[in-house]
């Protein structure tokens, strides 16, 4: 490791392991009544609380207005309603204001979406996702299936992506590294992306600058190739979830978690095969792209206070790998 200006304190990391000879065993002992994936049903509250309930921040609201996308649909004469609906997510989101439902039904629908500044609020957020009680649509080839810049509030929820060249979802800051601001309160529920890349480092779902986040259960396979890549990867994240979510045949890792990124949770995932390194908990990230950025004053760390509690690990070289250093 070469010898760096900035200070690198071991990681505030720690663990629980739960590891498994067959997954049919594993499902039958470990997990029961389809416990793994936990509050599944009907996304509204109980009382008392379930133990295993995932709250985000978007649970008791609903749309106030509703736009649809369909293959059958025209973004020229279209006013998105669901007998007169838009053909692209890009033209549906021109129309997203706080309290939007974007729902794309049944179909396949070509990658490549570039969504920029898409802002709901606390108690009207901005949803974009398939529609009820229909298949989960594709989301098809690309450089990036869908790539979110600069969103707040926003909650993508039940799609299928796959095919694309770099990465299934792609959501950033906007290069405002410095600004905790620039996006935030995301959640990333009920998808499916898998056959991402295939040749070197490519994600499922990558996240860069992003603050109060959830990613819950949803499943990611084959992302990425070579021994790189990774189901998720996080650079300069903070106050995230990671819960209930599936992960197989990935080639690097599941989960990677990096650049000062700090107060991730990773619990009750299922991890298959899920690469060299299921997790990979801090990295080598250039000094260029920490979130914050580094400081010459204070300490800094590729990744702390990182929580992996209740986990269940089948296959792979190392289920958790512990990684620091900074400018290697």
């Amino acid at each position: 490791m070469r010898a760096s200006k900035f200070l690198l304190p071991a990681p505030l990391i720690w663990a629980s392991l739960l590891t498994a000879p067959a997954p049919s065993n594993a499902q039958e002992t470990i997990f029961a009544d389809n416990f793994e994936w936990g509050d599944t049903r009907a996304w509204d509250r109980t009382f008392p609380l379930r133990c295993d309930e995932l709250s985000t921040f978007d649970r008791d609201l609903s749309p106030s207005r509703v736009f649809h996308v369909a293959e059958t649909g025209n973004d020229s004469t279209a006013d998105g309603s669901e007998t007169n609906p838009f053909a692209t997510l890009e033209r549906a989101a021109q129309e997203a204001t706080p309290g939007t439902a974007v729902r794309l039904h049944a179909g396949t629908y070509a990658g490549g979406t570039f969504l920029y500044d898409l802002a709901g609020t606390a108690s009207a957020p901005i949803w974009i996702g398939g529609a009820p009680n229909q298949p989960r649509p594709l989301i098809e080839g690309g450089g990036e299936g869908l790539h979110l810049v600069r969103a707040k509030y926003l909650v993508v929820h039940d799609l299928e992506l796959a095919g694309a060249e770099h990465n299934g979802i792609n959501a950033d800051d906007g290069g405002d590294y410095g600004n905790p601001l620039a996006s935030h309160h995301l959640v990333f529920r009920n998808l499916d992306i898998h056959d991402i890349g295939g040749t070197g480092n490519q994600d499922c779902l990558k996240l860069s600058g992003i603050y109060d986040y959830a990613v819950v259960l949803s499943t990611f396979s084959l992302c990425g190739g070579g021994g790189s890549g990774s189901g998720i990867d996080q650079v300069g994240c903070h106050r995230g979830l990671i819960a209930r979510n599936g992960f197989t045949n990935h080639s690097g890792n599941a989960i990677q978690s990096k650049g000062g990124s700090d107060d991730i949770e990773i619990r009750w995932n299922r991890f298959s095969d899920a690469g060299a390194r299921s997790l990979n908990l801090g990295g080598s990230t250039g000094p260029a792209y920490f979130r914050p950025p580094l400081s010459t004053t204070q300490t800094n760390a590729e990744a702390r206070d990182l929580r992996v509690v209740a986990n269940l690990f089948q296959g792979s070289t190392a289920p958790i790998a512990y990684v620091g250093c900074i400018g290697c």
